[in-house]
């Protein structure tokens, strides 16, 4: 498979993830890709007034950045939505 098609379908899966649990949650995405620096995504989930990070993912390669932060949103929604990260404010 070509990277170019691997990124695509990758960016796909991780997009189809995201859309399906904002279906149930109140989330905002945040994504920053360079060349001369990691890759980050963080997603954001509001309940009520509060704001909380529940993803914050970091790596070298873009695809490797999307895996990882689909594996988060995955355990995330398994666990009831249970909060790991840091608030917003």
């Amino acid at each position: 498979m070509e990277v170019d098609e691997e990124y695509r379908e990758v960016i796909n899966r991780f997009f189809e993830l995201y859309r399906e649990l904002q279906k149930s949650n109140d989330l905002t995405l945040h994504c920053s890709f360079s060349m001369y620096s990691d890759g980050i995504i963080e997603v954001w989930e509001r309940k009520g007034k509060e704001t909380n990070c529940i993803c914050k993912v970091e790596e070298k390669e873009d695809i490797a950045c999307y895996e990882k932060a689909m594996g988060v949103l995955k355990m995330h929604s398994w666990e009831g939505g249970k909060v790991y990260g840091k608030k917003a404010g």
